[in-house]
Parts: C-alpha cells; sequence; structure tokens
C-alpha cells in the first residue's frame, strides 16, 4: 500500500551535517516580477504627486472662481437696489404723458451685461411716432 510515507525504519545517528546551497539564479519571471513592482511604486509614486498639484491647483480655482462670483453677485444686487428705487421714484410721482413716462424709464445707456431691449425700444418709438393710445 503506497500513499506517500515511509514504511522503513530511519535512522539517524544525531549528527548535523551543514549544507550550504549555493544561491539559485534568479529566474527570468521573477526579475520581471521585481523589477514591474519597482516600476508600479514609481508611477504611483508621480500619480499621487500630480493628483496633490491637480488638487491644488483646483483649491485655486474654486477660491478664485467663488470671489469672482461673490463681487458679481454684490455687484448684481448693488444693480437692483438702484434700479428699484430708481422705478419706485418714477412710480411715486408720474410727470408728464405716459409716452414721456415711457422714455424715462428707458435706460439709453446700455451697460454690458444689460439684456438687448433694442427692438422694444424701437418698437416704443415708433408706437409714439405713430401717436397710438396707451391703456392706462
Amino acid at each position: 500500500m503506497d500513499n506517500g510515507e515511509y514504511q522503513g525504519e530511519v535512522q539517524f545517528d544525531g549528527a548535523v551535517e551543514d549544507v550550504k546551497e549555493e544561491p539559485k539564479p534568479d529566474s527570468p519571471r521573477t526579475v520581471w516580477a521585481r523589477e514591474n513592482y519597482q516600476m508600479l511604486l514609481q508611477k504611483e509614486e508621480q500619480e499621487k504627486t500630480a493628483k496633490e498639484a491637480i488638487m491644488a491647483k483646483a483649491k485655486d480655482y474654486l477660491t478664485a472662481f467663488n470671489k469672482e462670483r461673490s463681487e458679481r453677485i454684490a455687484k448684481t444686487k448693488k444693480m437692483n437696489r438702484e434700479d428699484e428705487a430708481k422705478a419706485q421714484e418714477l412710480k411715486e410721482r408720474p410727470q408728464g404723458s405716459v409716452w414721456e413716462q415711457i422714455l424715462q424709464t428707458i435706460d439709453f445707456n446700455q451697460g454690458v451685461q444689460q439684456k438687448d431691449v433694442g427692438r422694444f425700444r424701437s418698437l416704443l418709438f415708433q408706437a409714439k411716432e405713430a401717436n397710438l393710445p396707451m391703456k392706462e
């Protein structure tokens, strides 16, 4: 019956010999694995530094964006308050005919960020010249 075990007697005299094994040359597979591991460590370090640089750049961008946004919001709020005050003033004291009131509400010095109301303006001028009646 052979199950892989030694069935005979083992004789041991107690003496242990120092057996020095010669170092085996590394197989090409082991050399490649070692080099690949080092290359992966280098790539990981490079990716880490690149990621940190991108994060720093993104943080700077967000800071600048938020600053610009808050300035733009403050400017818009200021313009809206001024426009609201002007509208309230015109509402409280109507002067002249309906057409004169309309012309007072139109801003002819249009800013850069305002909507283009040129067509509306031209229609109002045409209606005034045609002397069309206004509903009050």
